[in-house]
């Protein structure tokens, strides 16, 4: 009888922690949102002097919509010149997680110095439901923190 009593308080401590994680914030944050999607990005994977690390994107449709299979998702990234990213056009077969309602990339990145860099980033995407499919194509400002 101890034994299960002990195994049931392991479950409950597992769970609790479990709770405790999903809690957790992302780094992502939302950088835009629009009809039938939105766009997240953050920093992931920092080094110890926070001056590297990777950019995350993340493109998600809203509830009706998914991504057009066969279609091109492109992002086109123009750092600072005291940014170096290891990649600026990203399509398809960079993506780091690919799911019917989920894009995902990651670039990593070092800067020459700390500081907050001013990223233009131009996305180029099609979101479909089932009875239209819609492009999608934008600029926008992302203001990367290293350090």
């Amino acid at each position: 009888m101890k034994k299960i009593a002990g195994i049931g308080w392991v479950v409950a401590f597992c769970g609790l922690l479990g709770s405790a994680r999903a809690a957790e914030p992302s780094p992502l944050a939302v950088v835009k949102t629009g009809e039938n999607f939105k766009v997240l990005a953050g920093t992931v994977s920092p080094s110890k002097d926070a001056l590297s690390g990777k950019l995350a994107l993340e493109i998600l449709p809203t509830e009706k919509w998914k991504f057009a299979e066969k279609a091109v998702t492109a992002i086109d990234i123009t750092p600072p010149q005291a940014v170096r990213m290891d990649k600026v056009k990203l399509r398809n077969p960079d993506l780091a997680q690919s799911l019917p309602k989920l894009r995902r990339y990651e670039v990593p990145f070092k800067a020459a110095a700390r500081g907050q860099y001013e990223l233009k980033i131009k996305f180029d995407f099609v979101v479909c439901n089932d009875e239209l499919c819609q492009k999608k194509k934008f600029e926008l400002p992302y203001s990367l923190n290293a350090g």
